[in-house]
């Protein structure tokens, strides 16, 4: 965070959140998993110092 304003603090709310189990945490910083992502936003909507962005004009919805 010292070199950087927003950045990934290690809450895991993205982990805590997806829908699908795309994210690990690894060393203190969430990773993605692009081939189980579904794009719903569900993270990017939930990351509180918003490191985890969406392009998505509307979110899919999360199917289960």
């Amino acid at each position: 965070r010292g070199n950087c304003s927003i950045g990934c603090i290690g809450c895991q709310i993205c982990v805590k959140n997806c829908p699908v189990d795309a994210f690990t945490f690894e060393n203190n910083l969430a990773k993605i998993n692009y081939e189980k992502c579904i794009n719903c936003g569900v993270c990017a909507e939930k990351c509180p110092t918003k490191a985890i962005w969406s392009s998505l004009e509307e979110p899919k919805a999360a199917v289960q």
